[in-house]
Parts: C-alpha cells; structure tokens; sequence
C-alpha cells in the first residue's frame, strides 16, 4: 500500500451489571448516575440541558433519530467522561474521548476508550490493536501516564455495581487508507494488511492471500467507499469520506434534497464524527450485538448457580423457573423478531462474526429443558394434591366409619 492511514479507533469493553436484588431499572438507573456523578463531576450525560454542547452526544443523538426513531431495540443512556484527553508518545492523536453507554434494563454497560490517528503507517495500525491488552502507557490531560485497561478499571469502579461478563471488543474507523478511494480496490489488492490490521497480525506480510480472505468473509457495505469486515470481536469500518466516491455521493444527496425536500439536508448525512462507529450507525449495531452476547453468557453462567439454589420448597422453585424462563423468552424475542432492512443486515452480520447464533441455540435448549422441567413440578405439584386429598378422604371415611361403631 503507498501512503499513511487515519483512522478513529475505539477500544470497548462490554459488561454485566446484574445483581440478584438490583431493584427495578428505574432504581439501578438511578444509582448509577449517582455513582457516576460523585466520581466524575463534569461528566456530561446525553440527556442533561446543554448536551448537544458534546458533539459526540449531539451525532449520537442525530444518528439516533434518524436510524431508530421509535427507540432503539436496547434502551439506554450515555455519559461522556472529559476527565479523559489522550496523547501517545510516537503517535499523532488528534482527538480522543472515554464514554460510556449503559443499559439498565438489560444489566449491561459498555466502555468505550477512544482516540483518532493521524497519518499512521499500516505497522502503526498493526500495533494499536495490540494497546488495548498490551499495557501501553497513554498521557492523560491530568499528567497521569494510564493503560486502557487501567481506564476501564478506573471507569468501571465508578458504576458501583457487580462487573461479570466482561468481553473486550476493537473497533477502527479507517477515514484515509493510502491513495485509495474504492474499498473493494483495497480488499483486492491489500486483503493482507486488512487482514494484519483486523486482528494485529504484525506477520501480515506472510499470511496466504487465501487464509487472510477467509478470515475477513464478514463483511456489509452499502456504498462503494464504505465497508464494514468483521472477525470475531474486531471490526474495521472503511469510512474513505474525502474520496472522490463519497464526494460524488454527498453532491447527488444535495441535488436530491434540492430537488424534493427545498434544500433542508437532514443532519445525519452531514455528520463526521472523530468516534470511530457513530458515523453510518455502526456504533448502534455494534451496541445491540453486543448487549445480546452479554445478556446471553450471563443467562448461561447463571446456569449452573440456578441449580444449585434450589430451595427444597416447590411452590418456590416453580416461581423460580418462571422467572427464568421469562427472562430466557424476552431475549429470544429481542434476537429474533429483527427486521429484514439495510441496516439489521449489518447487524446480522456482526451477530455471525461474534459467533452467537450458537450461544443461542444453547439458550433454546435451556428454554426446552426448563419447560420439560416446570411441566414436571407441575405434575408433582398436582400428584401431591391428589395424595393430600386421598389421604384426606381416607381419614374422613374412617371417622365416619368409628361414628357409626360408637356413635
């Protein structure tokens, strides 16, 4: 490849915050924004008077309304942490941010460590995989030299709340790759580095053409300057705005609005975030793939404590069964009642890459076994009635019977 690469990078760890005893959403919603407050004053939350100051809130909110108007299928709210700015010795940062999105409905959060390179080289970008698991020392706008593990660490405290299910995700935007302006010119001719930079492959130069283009077969686009490859939990998102493509592209949008909407361009073509997904809604799919994967390796690392609570008491394990047993119905229809459109094509994409449809198969089964299992509580349930009553039924014959011997 000739040239340098930009790109924005987001390093995310995606969480369980369940508790058994966690109250309702409303209560754990509360607290967290408490929790969070009293350690980050400035933090700025994307419904507080004024949000739209952030400019990451502000596209997040555009991108929100335009893409998922009747709400997204995850509730959530957002928090932008400013004690963060980050520099790296070596590299060109020229724009970075910490955030976070928390579920509280679904007992889930992310945390997202962000920062933008400028003019990198294709072993740069090899590297910066490598940094959200290698220990390297960022600067901090406070003077503290701080990981991105050490961040999460820090920002994950703030919630107060139980941390399980942790999962580590990567996520890069490349805004400039090279000369480059077509993404399928690139795959073609460079699906080696694509294929080093995805995973942090720095022996991407030795990697058979063949291996590197399995390994990148997850793939959506609908523009021929924007891409989307997956594999496994990292994702890089070819977003060659400043081509003549996407140029072309902006200009037909505008004689379009021109023509049938008076000129009024609706704001979401018109963002350009320095947050590597906002951009084209990738941030949103992302977040809903992964709230299923945290929900269902929750559900199935309950399994096994499920079962070993068992009380003793039928009545009781029977609510206990149809406790569960809901929960593993509501997540089944959050997974499966996705609509066929552009955009959940995307989103099935990445459920593929992140390997869940057998975690759900798995979450089937349970269900299956779980029915098998109250269907038989029940039985006993009604066996041990029918006894009660025969005995009852017994005792009053023979107390009818000794009435009739000495009555």
């Amino acid at each position: 490849m000739q040239g340098t690469i930009t790109g924005n990078i987001s390093y995310c760890f995606s969480f369980s915050t369940y508790k058994e005893s966690g109250g309702s959403a409303t209560v754990r919603e509360k607290a967290i924004r408490s929790s969070i407050k009293k350690r980050y004053p400035t933090a700025v939350f994307d419904d507080d008077p004024g949000s739209d100051k952030q400019s990451l809130l502000r596209d997040l909110r555009i991108g929100t309304e335009f893409l998922h108007g009747k709400g997204l299928p995850f509730p959530c709210f957002r928090v932008v942490l400013p004690n963060y700015k980050l520099e790296m010795d070596g590299f060109d940062v020229f724009d970075s941010c910490v955030y976070m999105s928390i579920f509280p409905e679904s007992d889930s959060a992310h945390i997202f460590i962000c920062i933008s390179v400028k003019d990198g080289s294709p072993d740069d970008f090899v590297y910066l995989r490598h940094v959200q698991g290698n220990g390297r020392k960022l600067k901090n706008i406070d003077g503290r030299e701080i990981s991105v593990m050490e961040i999460f660490n820090e920002v994950s405290a703030s919630l107060r709340q139980p941390i399980g299910e942790i999962e580590d995700t990567y996520l890069l935007e490349i805004k400039k790759f090279g000369e480059y302006e077509d993404v399928q010119a690139a795959l073609d001719k460079d699906m080696n580095l694509v294929y080093g930079i995805v995973c942090g492959d720095e022996g991407w130069r030795n990697v058979p053409v063949s291996l590197a283009g399995e390994r990148m077969n997850y793939q959506w686009g609908s523009r021929d300057f924007i891409r989307l490859v997956t594999f496994g939990a990292n994702s890089v998102f070819f977003n060659l705005n400043e081509s003549g493509k996407a140029k072309e592209y902006l200009e037909n949008r505008k004689k379009f609005d021109d023509e049938y909407y008076d000129g009024n361009v609706n704001p979401y073509f018109l963002i350009d975030s320095n947050t590597a997904g906002v951009n084209h809604g990738i941030l949103f799919s992302l977040e809903m793939v992964l709230v299923i994967k945290t929900i269902c390796s929750r559900v199935i690392n309950r399994q096994a404590q499920f079962y070993a609570n068992n009380s003793g008491l039928l009545s009781r394990d029977i609510q206990r069964i149809k406790a569960y047993r809901g929960e593993l119905i509501v997540i089944l229809n959050k997974v499966e009642n996705l609509q066929i459109s552009e955009v959940r094509e995307l989103e099935r994409v990445l459920l593929r890459s992140y390997d869940i449809e057998p975690v759900i198969e798995k979450i089937k089964y349970l269900l299956e076994i779980l029915e098998s299992e109250l269907e038989l509580l029940y039985q006993t349930s009604t066996n041990r009635l029918i006894n009660l009553l025969t005995i009852a039924g017994l005792v009053l014959a023979a107390i009818q019977v000794l009435q009739g011997l000495f009555g």
